[in-house]
């Protein structure tokens, strides 16, 4: 039943598609899903809580096809990236004005959510707060825009997964609230 599903949330058409199947499920299990889980469990007993993606590519990760990396955006400071120089780079890297504002923007939120618990504020993108019901994000990419239910249907169907497993094995059930938000 398991594989069923996953096939059809992770589709494979071929060879070819195999690693990049494996890569996305990973990455939804070993990073989205206990993310999403962590903040709508904190959000029932937190107002301030807000999730984020960081889809944008900087000028190494444009250049050799490996994510962006997000330090120098959040500092404001691209000198600080933890990729900035060697061995990584041995020229200096060619941010665009894209990178300038996204860099403003992220460090301004992260500064004001360090301050008051709250990264919005005047001159700053609009970062809707998770609630219970209520998974929306804030997408740091080439633009900046809300979202709501980030890869839902995956992180959905892990959690019902993760949830039959814990059941067969009798395994905490009171300490583990339903996934569905």
């Amino acid at each position: 039943e398991a594989a069923e599903q996953a096939s059809g949330l992770y589709p494979i058409q071929g060879d070819a598609d195999a690693r990049q199947a494996e890569d996305t499920i990973a990455t939804d299990m070993n990073f989205l899903y206990g993310t999403r889980s962590m903040l709508l469990a904190m959000s029932k007993k937190n107002k301030n809580v807000y999730w984020y993606e960081f889809t944008h590519r900087d000028p190494l990760s444009r250049s050799i096809a490996l994510p962006g990396g997000i330090s120098g955006y959040v500092v404001g400071d691209f000198s600080k990236s933890l990729f900035s120089g060697p061995p990584f780079v041995t020229r200096p890297l060619e941010y665009d004005e894209n990178d300038r504002k996204l860099a403003l923007a992220m460090h301004g939120a992260w500064v004001r959510f360090t301050k008051i618990g709250d990264p919005n504020g005047k001159g700053l993108p609009l970062w809707p707060r998770v609630s219970p019901g209520n998974p929306q994000y804030l997408e740091y990419g080439e633009s900046i825009q809300a979202g709501r239910g980030l890869r839902e249907k995956q992180l959905q169907f892990l959690a019902d997964f993760f949830e039959r497993r814990r059941a067969k094995r009798g395994i905490g059930q009171a300490n583990h609230p339903p996934a569905r938000p």
